[in-house]
């Protein structure tokens, strides 16, 4: 009885946080309701999971066939994310402009599927990823973005941070998950520690960015907005310790550092070196883990050892492995069939991931997707730099999440569908409506005009 007691009190809690959270601007449209249902699903388990309706992978092959009912509800939200955006008036011409190296890579993954050995397979993850991209842009072209990533962040930590603390303190059939050794996991609403810990750094990071913005006042005051904040920045401290996930611990405080840093007034002067300080700072990492070891203090520090908890030799294993170096297995194909047999035989631990989102592009993708994700990431770097140089709010918070998502992926794979991949896409993507466009046309037309003849005009006018 006690469990069932805690998860109507945990959905009487929710209920109360989402009415007091309540935007006197930008209510909830179905758009906004949609990309809410969407990020929680790529935040969580799979939605079969939750009803048994998933398979049991014994083998590399269940992976071929996957999951029908999952199929068919990212196809669902496929088709109505793109209804959604057919309906506006969306600026197509500064998508293409602006985003071409990302446009590329996507087009160059899904031509990787030609070479791919389970061509079907590779096909339908990649429409799975894309996706992805199109749910992105329903979020970016809704008519306040500011306010819509507030509402949708701020609605889907509602729903699933307090029920992960639930499940994990009163449902360990779904909070919590055993590996093959034996060890225990908590996971929360997650399917395992590390997924939890990325949802945990990604919320966290975003919630002191909006305590900073409400302190500064360019988002929505009020003192529910702030009781909100605090109680969900003190449940996700717990679901961290619960976790134990260092990579995500450490993606936490780096963002929370440079959302600070971006604060300094000597910062905001000089933003357009913000590149040239970052590449002091890992010259000057360089030089510390060249003269005291920096890396293996801190590792040791977080309780882990140099070998990154075994992924080293995976790192090694997968390398070795790699048959084609120029243009990879194709598109998520490297854990089918053979190849991840052979990794199953030397690993308990299942894997299907190398456990480093660069190697991970290098085996499906190849030399050549791994320069096109460096080129894509120059691309969202200078695209994030400009929005903060142009004062969009939420230009801290994009270099924070862009910046930590990089750094995350040197020890989980999260350059394909989930959380981090979405917020990554969110950060990198450049848009603007027509109207906003044309708007700063107008303004740097009048700011080409003459001051004695603006002068002039508005004499003739009067």
């Amino acid at each position: 009885m006690m469990k069932f007691a805690a998860l109507w009190l945990c959905v009487g809690f929710t209920l109360f946080l989402f009415i007091i959270d309540r935007q006197k601007k930008g209510g909830g449209s179905l758009a906004r309701w949609l990309i809410v249902a969407y990020v929680a699903m790529i935040a969580t388990r799979a939605v079969s999971s939750w009803f048994n309706l998933g398979i049991e992978v014994v083998s590399p092959d269940d992976y071929l066939e996957g999951s029908p009912f999952d199929r068919n509800i990212f196809i669902g939200f496929l088709v109505l994310a793109m209804l959604g955006i057919f309906r506006r008036s969306v600026n197509w011409e500064w998508v293409h402009q602006n985003n071409k190296l990302i446009i590329l890579f996507f087009l160059y993954a899904a031509l990787s599927v030609l070479w791919s050995d389970y061509a079907l397979v590779s096909f339908k993850r990649w429409v799975k990823s894309a996706g992805l991209l199109v749910m992105v842009m329903l979020l970016l072209t809704e008519d306040d973005p500011v306010e819509a990533l507030r509402w949708v962040f701020r609605k889907t930590a509602i729903l699933l941070i307090p029920i992960s603390i639930v499940l994990i303190k009163y449902f360990p059939e779904f909070g919590r998950s055993y590996t093959v050794s034996g060890a225990q996991q908590f996971t929360g609403v997650t399917g395992n520690k590390n997924m939890l810990g990325a949802l945990c750094f990604v919320y966290g990071v975003f919630f002191v960015w909006d305590l900073l913005a409400v302190r500064k006042g360019t988002v929505e005051r009020g003192s529910s907005t702030l009781l909100v904040n605090i109680v969900i920045l003190a449940m996700i401290a717990y679901l961290f310790r619960m976790a134990d996930s260092a990579t995500s611990v450490v993606c936490f405080i780096l963002g929370t550092a440079i959302l600070l840093i971006l604060e300094l007034s000597e910062i905001k002067q000089n933003i357009g070196r913000f590149g040239v300080y970052l590449a002091i700072v890992l010259l000057l990492f360089g030089a510390l883990e060249a003269l005291f070891g920096l890396s293996e203090a801190v590792i040791t520090a977080l309780g882990r050892d140099m070998t990154f908890t075994g992924r080293v030799d995976i790192w090694s294993d997968v390398i070795s492995m790699a048959e084609n170096p120029l243009v990879g297995s194709g598109y998520e194909s490297f854990w089918l069939g053979d190849r991840a047999q052979r990794m199953w035989d030397v690993y308990s631990t299942r894997l299907n991931q190398a456990h480093n989102g660069y190697i991970e592009i290098y085996l499906n993708l190849g030399i050549v997707g791994l320069v096109l994700l460096s080129l894509m990431i120059l691309t969202g770097y200078k695209n994030i730099l400009l929005r903060i140089m142009s004062g969009d709010p939420l230009g801290s918070l994009r270099m924070a999440l862009f910046l930590t998502a990089l750094l995350y992926n040197f020890s989980e794979a999260a350059f394909k569908t989930g959380l981090i991949w979405f917020v990554f896409f969110f950060c990198c993507l450049d848009y603007r409506p027509k109207a906003a466009v044309q708007a700063q046309h107008l303004v740097k037309r009048i700011r080409r005009v003459p001051a004695c003849r603006l002068a002039g005009t508005a004499g003739g006018n009067r």
